[in-house]
């Protein structure tokens, strides 16, 4: 799989095609939370988030288009394709369970309580878990292993934040899990 020239690509766009489809879920959920009297943190790190997802994808296309890289050999590549499809089910799971509360900036509906059921039961924020694991696993699996080092070295500060906003804005606004 070393000259795969097309497949890597295919998966960039996918990718690519994924997070935009979000942006436009996200505006139209945000938009029905603000009517329900949803506030929207100003301050929740989004801007980081962003910022730091548009370096990430831009590590991948570099890898692949300046330095060469590819997917690896099908015996690191197939366990790689596992490991990504249960993150995708995961991701499934947590977008069903949200359905429209989902959002990629900090809504809160104040008297709302956080959601407890489906992933949320076995953690607070699976859908973290979920970018966690493709910040490290898609660069992997496009053979991007220095994005991989590097994006998973600066996603976690970049997150902490992120989650400290987020648990922040729920204790000020809605109250706290039973």
């Amino acid at each position: 799989m070393t000259s795969e020239p097309v497949l890597g690509w295919v998966i960039l766009a996918i990718l690519a095609l994924h997070r935009v489809a979000e942006v436009f879920v996200d505006a139209a959920n945000t938009r029905r939370l603000e009517a329900r009297g949803g506030v929207l943190v100003r301050d929740d790190g989004f801007g980081a988030m962003l910022a730091f997802h548009v370096m990430w994808f831009a590590g991948l296309l570099a890898e692949r288009a300046v330095l060469g890289a590819r997917i690896p050999s099908a015996n690191l590549a197939l366990p790689l394709v596992g490991a990504l499809l249960v993150v995708e089910a995961l991701r499934a799971w947590v977008l069903g369970t949200l359905g429209r509360r989902f959002t990629v900036r900090v809504v809160v509906v104040p008297g709302e309580r956080p959601i407890t059921r489906g992933p949320y039961r076995f953690t607070r924020h699976p859908g973290y878990v979920v970018v966690v694991a493709e910040v490290l696993l898609v660069p992997l699996l496009l053979g991007c292993w220095r994005t991989a080092l590097v994006g998973s070295l600066l996603h976690a500060p970049v997150l902490g934040r992120r989650v400290r906003r987020e648990e922040a804005a729920w204790a000020r606004l809605a109250p706290a899990r039973p």
